[in-house]
Parts: structure tokens; C-alpha cells; sequence
């Protein structure tokens, strides 16, 4: 017998997943946007902080801690930032 897991616990991980996408996205595409005259546009918008916001709201409380937990190591991994 192959044994399955929940709906809920599928549902979960696949939202965890997306929204740890999201936090290593977001910022990314953020600071790919032109500086104009003022500072650079990811330090005045802070978005390494808006994606776990966002998930948290969107997906709920496990996904949410998720991205705010292990988003700032992936970026920092795969990107280089935050220093």
C-alpha cells in the first residue's frame, strides 16, 4: 500500500514552496527596477521584507514562516545579498 499524505499537508508545502520562490523573486526583480536620483530602489522599498508579508497574508501562517525564515538565506546563497 503506498501511503499518501493529506490534501492540507500537500496544499501546504506546495504554498511554503511557492512562496519561498516569491521571497527569492521579489527582491531580485525589485532592484533590477532604474535608481532615478535618490537612493538605490531597494533600499528605500525594503522588498526582502514585503514577500513573506504577502504570504503570510495570501497563504496563511506556515507558508509565511517559511519565506520569512529560509528566504533570507536562499537570496543570500543564490544572490549575494543581504550582505
Amino acid at each position: 500500500m503506498i501511503a499518501t499524505a493529506r490534501p492540507s499537508a500537500i496544499r501546504t508545502i506546495s504554498l511554503s514552496v511557492i512562496a519561498l520562490g516569491a521571497s527569492l523573486a521579489f527582491p531580485y526583480l525589485v532592484h533590477l527596477l532604474p535608481a532615478g536620483q535618490g537612493p538605490q530602489v531597494g533600499a528605500t522599498y525594503l522588498p526582502i521584507y514585503w514577500a513573506p508579508l504577502l504570504a503570510t497574508a495570501l497563504f496563511g501562517f506556515v507558508p509565511g514562516l517559511v519565506a520569512t525564515a529560509l528566504g533570507p538565506i536562499l537570496n543570500h546563497w543564490v544572490t549575494g545579498s543581504p550582505p
